[in-house]
């Protein structure tokens, strides 16, 4: 079985895919064993998926199916019911799912589908865990988002107190089934650690996981990733200033005085399978805020209490960039890409930019700042403009660029989808399509630039850094200051596109823990463009 656990999650249980049937079998007929299956009731009750789950032992096959005739169709309740001989008892626990969803949902409800798992497992303590989603063979194609589902119910990240001689909670494997056979599509190689990595360094304490600390990561990625990835460049705060990026200097500016420098690293990964490495490429460009505490125009106390969060878009980025070369080697996939993080914390101290401040954006263009809290755009104009107009690689076809953003796009679109912004309409349907077959859903936010450009207008500089009417689409105009940095020449181009993703709120469930928003997603997309 593939393993999907890192030697630093030490406190957390290891988690693993199967490589066929007679894997799932013997891990469901172990003693102490709690079993997870989840599905559509119609597939929960097919012959094939207690077949799948529980092969030749009949006794259990039988459990699991009266379980599935009495889970009401459509319906999202779970039942469980203890077997067994003597003390050694297993416990099934069978969730259905609806039939039907809305046209803007999962058609799989990914995301009840990680609710289920992770309420089912939650009190397994030292039992091992079986987690399978069962899917009709017409819903092949949502296999990797339903196996991204039950990736994501068990976050690795924990500083809790053990004793020396404390047991961690049992062991997870999880798997697909699609007419109850085994789904061994690469994405089962390639998504679960990446996905867990990704849970992992966004919930990390900001004293684990500072800018430095956030480098060394993009380092190790790309070291055990091997020779088909490239450190292009890292810039820290010295550099920055003297390169005129001005905008992601001054953000980490205040953290810098101690020791905690911004950084822009830049990864790229040239596939095996790509003929030309100076062709043009997909870039991805996340926001990597380690802390932030709104800077001089600082938040309020309770509103600073999980701004750790704020270098998820980063840490997606980062993740799906692992995910997606850790799959070259199944896929042979031949379009470059390029990963840019723009990391820092936003400080309060003596080095702090101030309202009324005026930076120099690496694009030129000038920012006078009138609110420090919208950090995220600042740096992420800088990212943006490196990579369209002076990264030492070829210039992208397409950059996408991914932010925990804005409190206004919860207002907009949910707590479940991301706010898309993009100035092309087929790249806009495609997100969105892609959004419901990986379970990371996304909505599209108006794209206008001529209605949202006076929102930015300053008297002495090019634009300020935050509109003037928050009532007035704040989240698209958010987006859209990240857009005005990049490079003229690179937007005039007839082959490009931007993508903006504001990923707020799907980033992370209400309890505050990460949900690996993106990985998936942008891992579909740089395929579905890598295909075309």
């Amino acid at each position: 079985m593939d393993g999907h656990h890192d030697a630093r999650w030490l406190a957390s249980s290891t988690m693993r895919t199967f490589d066929d049937l007679a894997d799932v079998a013997v891990a469901t007929t172990e003693a102490e064993v709690k079993v997870f299956v989840c599905g559509r009731a119609s597939t929960l009750c097919e012959a094939a998926t207690a077949l799948g789950v529980f092969g030749e032992d009949a006794t259990r096959r039988e459990t699991f199916h009266q379980l599935a005739r009495r889970v009401e169709g459509g319906s999202t309740k779970t039942s469980a019911l203890a077997f067994g001989e003597g003390t050694a008892m297993a416990e099934v626990v069978v969730s259905a799912l609806p039939e039907e969803v809305s046209r803007h949902n999962s058609p799989i409800s990914s995301h009840a589908i990680t609710a289920n798992a992770k309420s089912a497992i939650a009190d397994r303590k030292t039992r091992t865990a079986v987690c399978v989603v069962a899917l009709p063979r017409e819903m092949e194609a949502y296999a990797a988002s339903a196996l991204s589902a039950l990736g994501r119910a068990l976050p690795p990240y924990a500083k809790k107190y053990a004793a020396s001689d404390a047991k961690v909670d049992g062991d997870v494997f999880i798997g697909v089934l699609v007419d109850g056979e085994l789904w061994t599509g690469p994405e089962t190689r390639s998504l679960p650690k990446p996905l867990r990595r990704c849970q992992a360094l966004v919930d990390a304490a900001p004293n684990d996981l500072t800018p430095c600390a956030f480098v060394d990561e993009a380092k190790l990625v790309a070291s055990e990733l091997g020779a088909s990835v490239e450190v292009v460049e890292i810039k820290r705060y010295k550099q920055l200033v003297e390169e005129g990026y001005g905008c992601l200097a001054g953000v980490g500016s205040a953290a810098s005085r101690d020791g905690r420098d911004p950084a822009l690293v830049h990864l790229r990964f040239t596939p095996k399978g790509c003929k030309d490495p100076n062709a043009a490429s997909v870039a991805f460009v996340g926001k990597g805020i380690t802390f932030d505490t709104g800077g001089l125009s600082i938040k309020s106390k309770d509103g600073m209490c999980g701004m750790k969060t704020d270098m998820g878009g980063a840490a997606g980025a980062l993740c799906a960039f692992e995910s997606i070369v850790r799959e070259d080697a199944e896929s042979n996939f031949k379009t470059p890409l390029d990963l840019v993080l723009c990391i820092a914390e936003n400080a309060v101290g003596s080095g702090a930019i101030r309202p009324d401040d005026i930076l120099v954006g690496k694009s030129g263009k000038t920012v006078e700042i009138n609110n420090t809290d919208a950090e995220g755009r600042l740096v992420l104009a800088d990212g943006v403009a490196y990579i369209t107009g002076v990264a030492k690689t070829s210039k992208p076809s397409v950059v996408v660029d991914m932010a925990t953003l804005t409190g206004a796009q919860m207002i907009a679109t949910g707590r479940k989808h991301a706010g898309l912004v993009t100035d092309d309409e087929d790249m806009e349907n495609l997100i969105v399509k892609l959004g419901k077959l990986t379970g990371d859903l996304v909505h599209p936010l108006p794209y206008s630039p001529e209605m949202f450009k006076s929102e930015f207008a300053s008297k002495v500089a090019d634009m300020k850094n935050s509109v003037a009417d928050r009532a007035n689409a704040q989240s698209s105009c958010a987006g859209q200051f990240i857009a005005n940095h990049l490079h003229p020449d690179w937007v005039a181009r007839e082959d490009t596109a931007w993508v903006h993703l504001d990923m707020a709120g799907p980033g992370n469930t209400k309890d505050g823990l990460a949900t690996a928003y993106g990985v998936t997603l942008l891992n579909a997309l740089y395929k579905s463009i890598d295909s075309n």
